[in-house]
């Protein structure tokens, strides 16, 4: 189990951290807006408790975010219309698999194994509201919270399902034609804090 309740640090968003990197999760320390406070963003998490307690020790509130990309590759669904845009590509293509879920204030996170279906540097579009996070970019991790105070929280723990290859053939098509016009929702997702 993740056992992220309990231990002996006071600090739960450490305490979480800390759990996180000895299942093999690296870590970094974010602001509530998204941003990265350690040097070189996503590619300066890491799993060292050291440089983890060190961080939290600094920015005692400061959320917790996980890289994307060559352990696990994120579908950020924003709101309702990304649930929408999900629920069309899903009737076109089949459902995804149950798998690893954050919620978060505007939506949640879908992890998925990228089981070789997806280049792990690729992330892009998947369509209006929908972001497949992949190397570089991160996100957010439970118990974080956004500017407003409102928490992210495990919907399901399960294992990450592998990442369907009909996702990343989207993502590769999208990628290959760029529409005429900028897709409504488009956003920089250099991070997906909090489904925002």
């Amino acid at each position: 189990g993740w056992g992220i309740r309990g231990g002996t640090a006071v600090n739960p968003r450490l305490r979480a951290a800390l759990q996180y990197a000895r299942h093999g999760w690296p870590v970094l320390p974010c602001a509530p807006d998204g941003k990265a406070l350690c040097d070189h963003g996503a590619l300066g998490a890491t799993t060292d408790e050291a440089a983890i307690r060190k961080w939290w020790e600094r920015w005692p509130r400061a959320n917790i975010g996980t890289p994307a990309g060559k352990r696990v590759v994120v579908v950020n669904v924003n709101g309702s219309e990304g649930e929408r845009s999900l629920a069309e590509l899903e009737a076109k293509h089949g459902q995804l698999p149950p798998t690893m879920t954050v919620g978060t204030s505007g939506g949640h996170h879908l992890h998925f194994s990228p089981n070789g279906s997806m280049n792990p540097n690729a992330g892009g579009t998947l369509g209006p509201h929908l972001d497949v996070l992949g190397v570089g970019q991160y996100v957010i991790l439970p118990p974080s919270a956004d500017q407003s105070g409102l928490r992210c929280e495990w919907i399901s723990l399960v294992k990450p399902a592998p990442l369907p290859a009909w996702v990343a053939q989207v993502v590769a098509t999208s990628k290959a034609q760029p529409p005429e016009k900028p897709l409504e929702g488009k956003r920089d997702v250099t991070t997906a804090p909090l489904g925002k």
